[in-house]
């Protein structure tokens, strides 16, 4: 970290981080031949997009800010030169180029065997708390003895649409968990106590990993192709959990709950331009993920041509609208 005022973080303050293969290697494991565990996170493509995200967080988050400042991604833009490799250990920089409302990062991340730029953009964030509704209220604060201030209207990021995705209708319901299997059997005593206490929520397996789908392909009148996904929650499960005894979620400095809605869309976008190579992406943020729900995605087919495709991808967790995603996507050559 290069800071202005150690107690503080002040515009021009930068932060440079090293993200290391690991993460890489063990998503793309498989098992007899099956899907890689992180199958529909496009992970090749969003990990340098995580190690920059690590970057952006330690700009503005000084020793001593812990619970006092909470920031959060409103958007971000990304543009890449490639994706890493499996090898590959990664340096993200970030600097904090503007302070306001909301604090304005610029990032790019570097491989340390290249030296190229594997990806470059800028995220907006802003220090939020959730309200009832589940929707990001601003509230800034500058240094961790300053009095937390009156919460105040979310307002929409520099170049950000006004616009929230409508809820899924009553025909896109995401069907309910199958029952226990033990349910139906004859598995109480003769005695048993007549009153019933509910049972936990099945938890399954950490590593059974259901793949992401296609539910329906349509074309509306004007003949553009929207495409509906069902994303299962398993793989950001995974992420945000301990493995092997080890006290911080695998995907920490992934930060997962945001890059599983990039790394989603990249996910859609590429099978949707038949393997097409991600050019750039944008994102706005309308409500925190949870991870308590599967994903739906509603893409729609803005461009398609023989040098690229362009598409939206409506992001909702269950029936709640959590982002929209544009992924530009170029042709093999």
């Amino acid at each position: 970290m290069r800071r202005a005022d150690l107690r503080t973080f002040t515009v021009g303050d930068e932060a440079v981080i090293e993200f290391g293969p690991g993460l890489l290697r063990f998503l793309s494991l498989r098992e007899d031949g099956g899907p890689a565990l992180g199958e529909g996170g496009a992970f090749e493509w969003t990990i340098p997009v995580g190690a920059a995200g690590t970057a952006a967080y330690a700009v503005v988050e000084p020793a001593g800010f812990d619970g006092v400042n909470t920031w959060t991604g409103v958007s971000n833009v990304v543009r890449w030169g490639r994706a890493c490799a499996p090898d590959e250990t990664l340096v993200a920089t970030c600097r904090l180029a503007e302070l306001g409302r909301f604090a304005r990062l610029p990032y790019r991340t570097f491989s340390r065997t290249r030296g190229d730029v594997v990806v470059a953009g800028e995220f907006v964030f802003v220090s939020v708390a959730g309200d009832a509704d589940g929707l990001y209220t601003i509230d800034p604060r500058r240094t961790p003895d300053a009095p937390v201030s009156a919460r105040a209207p979310r307002t929409s990021a520099p170049g950000a649409r006004a616009r929230r995705p409508a809820p899924p209708g009553e025909e896109d319901r995401i069907a309910s968990p199958a029952p226990p299997a033990w349910e139906g059997l004859d598995v109480w005593s003769d005695t048993a106590p007549a009153l019933v206490q509910a049972p936990e929520a099945p938890a399954p397996d950490l590593f059974s990993l259901r793949r992401p789908r296609v539910l329906r392909r349509y074309e509306d009148d004007q003949g553009k192709a929207t495409w509906e996904w069902l994303f299962p929650r398993d793989l950001l499960r995974l992420l945000g959990n301990p493995v092997g005894g080890a006290a911080e979620p695998l995907g920490r400095r992934h930060h997962p709950f945001g890059r599983i809605l990039e790394g989603m869309a990249v996910h859609a976008a590429r099978v949707i331009d038949d393997g097409g190579v991600p050019g750039e992406l944008a994102i706005e943020w309308w409500s925190p993920t949870q991870g308590a729900e599967d994903f739906r995605i509603r893409s729609t087919v803005v461009e398609h041509g023989d040098v690229r495709a362009i598409t939206v991808h409506d992001i909702y967790e269950g029936e709640r609208a959590v982002g929209t995603v544009r992924v530009t996507t170029r042709r093999r050559r």
